[in-house]
Formats: C-alpha cells, sequence, structure tokens
C-alpha cells in the first residue's frame, strides 16, 4: 500500500512539473503540444470534440442564413415601399 502511495505522489510531482514547463512554453509551442496531446486520445474523446464543434459549427451557419434571409426581407420590403 505504501509503495502506491509513493507512486501516486511521485506523479502527483510529475505533472505539476510537466503542467508548470508547459505553461512556459510559447503559445506556438503550447498549441502545438496541445494538438499532439489531444491527437493521443482515444478516438472516443475525439469524436466528442468534434461533434462539440459540428454542433457549433451548424448553429452559427443557422444563424448565419436567418440574419441574411431577415436581411433580403428589408430589402425586399424596402424595395416594395419605394414603388409606391
Amino acid at each position: 500500500m505504501n509503495e502506491n502511495n509513493n507512486l501516486e505522489v511521485y506523479i502527483s510531482d510529475l505533472l505539476k512539473k510537466i503542467e508548470r514547463d508547459a505553461l512556459s512554453l510559447s503559445q506556438q509551442e503550447r498549441e502545438f503540444l496541445a494538438d499532439r496531446l489531444l491527437s493521443s486520445l482515444d478516438g472516443d474523446a475525439l469524436n466528442d470534440i468534434d461533434s462539440a464543434w459540428i454542433a457549433e459549427a451548424e448553429r452559427r451557419y443557422q444563424e448565419y442564413t436567418e440574419y441574411n434571409c431577415l436581411k433580403q426581407m428589408t430589402r425586399n420590403h424596402r424595395l416594395l415601399l419605394s414603388d409606391r
């Protein structure tokens, strides 16, 4: 049991050092590291991330099309009023 506790402390200390070192990297280096770490995860984790981005993209596209539709309706309304 004591051996497990020592291992947990070692891993915890090692993770703290890795985090501290990673945070001292430049933004570009952190982005590269983050990409490498994310790509090392199993497919389920990436699928969740991909699904979230797809949902966000669809939401943004819906807002975009609704805005353009409203904009076109406003133009048509102005044209109809100007013809009177």
